[in-house]
């Protein structure tokens, strides 16, 4: 940290991404009327009234680092001479951890929110796309109801063709037999 080597809170929040975290703890600091004036590898917040400090206003610095599958953020209280630490202010460092447990607590919820979102976006593209073969499946089965329909008439009327074809090649027989005797009875006559 820029102020030297100082004792912090220290919490890892899963499922986020270091530039929300650092978004959102600007906005969670306002809060305690303090905005945050952003270095390149820490952030300030000034003046923070955090009431169960008492009167007196805390600077505080936070360090936020991408790590796998999540943020650490570590935060440093400043109260004006000395830092924080559990072992010379017991009831102030208390306070301190329920305001960052809060935090990354709202952090976490907010990170896996925002994997709820995604996966119900998914989940609904999904369903549209198995919808869409749904409907895809009724029509192709409708049309299959139809072509079988149209075979079933075809087979129906083929088969009756070919009675037809049947009849009529009976009648060209006799038809043929009575030619062939005309044609007999026409050569016999002399």
């Amino acid at each position: 940290m820029s102020m030297g080597v100082q004792p912090c809170l220290k919490v890892y929040i899963p499922e986020v991404a270091k530039e929300d975290v650092e978004r959102d703890l600007a906005k969670y600091m306002k809060s305690y009327s303090s905005k945050g004036d952003a270095k390149k590898t820490e952030t300030f917040f000034d003046n923070a009234q955090i009431k169960a400090f008492g009167n007196n206003l805390v600077d505080i610095y936070t360090i936020t680092e991408q790590k796998a599958g999540g943020v650490e953020l570590k935060v440093f209280f400043d109260l004006g001479g000395a830092f924080l630490s559990s072992g010379n202010h017991p009831e102030q460092f208390k306070a301190a951890e329920d305001i960052v447990r809060k935090f990354a607590r709202e952090e976490a919820v907010a990170g896996v929110g925002l994997q709820i979102a995604a996966a119900q976006k998914t989940l609904d593209l999904k369903m549209k796309e198995f919808d869409n073969l749904v409907r895809q499946d009724t029509a192709l089965s409708r049309k299959i109801r139809e072509s079988q329909a149209i075979i079933d008439q075809a087979v129906i009327d083929q088969q009756a063709i070919r009675q037809s074809q049947d009849t009529k090649k009976t009648d060209l027989e006799m038809q043929q037999e009575l030619l062939q005797g005309l044609k007999a009875k026409q050569a016999g006559i002399e």
